[in-house]
């Protein structure tokens, strides 16, 4: 199984998926680098990077789009948002009190972690659909679909679907 638990902030740059990190300028440092954005009257650093490497950015112009992604799954009709993956066994969900008995069954193993919540391991077979969502970071510029769907209806479609 690949994985699909995606969650962060990225940014597409030259048609590559990279990892963003954005940090607030102190106040005596101005705002002239041009890898640096204003959002809400506070300047902020750009920095775009790989698993290996740190991509050197003109321009926030050069950004094609960035955004925050989340990671949901849809069981039984009720949405969640992903808490993790392991492995090959299945997907880690954060389920309220309220849902838990009603996806109980349907997991492999589950815990308590705290007084208004379960962490439980659900097998990928057992899962409606899976999808990301997509928001903003700061300015920036948001040139991609706000949802994409990588399973529907129980199958796993072969190219990702914009929803």
């Amino acid at each position: 199984m690949k994985n699909i638990y995606k969650h962060g902030n990225y940014a597409i740059y030259q048609g590559n998926l990279l990892k963003l990190k954005y940090k607030e300028l102190p106040e005596n440092e101005k705002c002239t680098n041009s890898v640096c954005t204003f959002f809400k009257n506070t300047c902020y650093s750009i920095v775009l990077f790989t698993d290996k490497e740190t991509i050197n950015v003109k321009s926030v112009q050069e950004i094609d789009s960035a955004f925050c992604i989340g990671t949901a799954v849809s069981i039984l009709g009720v949405d969640y948002s992903l808490f993790g993956e392991i492995n090959d066994e299945g997907l880690l969900l954060d389920v309220p009190v309220i849902q838990f008995e009603s996806i109980k069954s349907l997991s492999i193993k589950w815990h308590r972690y705290d007084r208004d919540s379960y962490v439980i391991l659900l097998p990928y077979e057992k899962i409606d659909s899976i999808w990301y969502e997509r928001v903003p970071v700061l300015d920036l510029p948001f040139n991609s679909p706000k949802i994409t769907y990588i399973k529907m209806f129980g199958q796993w479609l072969d190219e990702p679907l914009d929803g």
